[in-house]
Formats: C-alpha cells, sequence, structure tokens
C-alpha cells in the first residue's frame, strides 16, 4: 500500500509498479476533508508471496510500501 497526501500518484509510478508484474487497485478516499490517493498492490494467495513483493517494491518502486491484509 503507498498513499499519497498531496493528491498525486504520477504515471510513471504507476508503470514501474505494473512493469514488474503486479497488479493494482488505484483508490482515492477522503479523512477529515482531505483527499487521499491509495495504491493497493495484489492480491497475493500467501503472506510469503506478500512479503516477497513488498521487499521488491521498496527497492524498485517507494521504500515506504507496506502490508495491509483486506
Amino acid at each position: 500500500l503507498v498513499t499519497s497526501k498531496d493528491g498525486n500518484i504520477n504515471e510513471r509510478f504507476l508503470d514501474s509498479i505494473e512493469k514488474l508484474g503486479f497488479p493494482y487497485e488505484f483508490r482515492k478516499m477522503t479523512k477529515n476533508t482531505k483527499t487521499l490517493n491509495k495504491v493497493l498492490v495484489g492480491p497475493f494467495s500467501t503472506e510469503k508471496k506478500a512479503k516477497d513483493a513488498r521487499r521488491i517494491l521498496r527497492s524498485k518502486v517507494e521504500p515506504g510500501a507496506f502490508l495491509v491484509t483486506l
């Protein structure tokens, strides 16, 4: 999961996730009158696959990527 407080997620960022072969979902939400953009990557069939993806995403796309169970 990656969030953006400034409301901007650029296409290059999303393309970099896609080029690594990961599916993603883009969500906008409002919290305390502020718009947040969230990029959810996955789903993954196992926790190990999710952790492996997080490691790759942190090294190649976003150092602050983290796991969330929905």
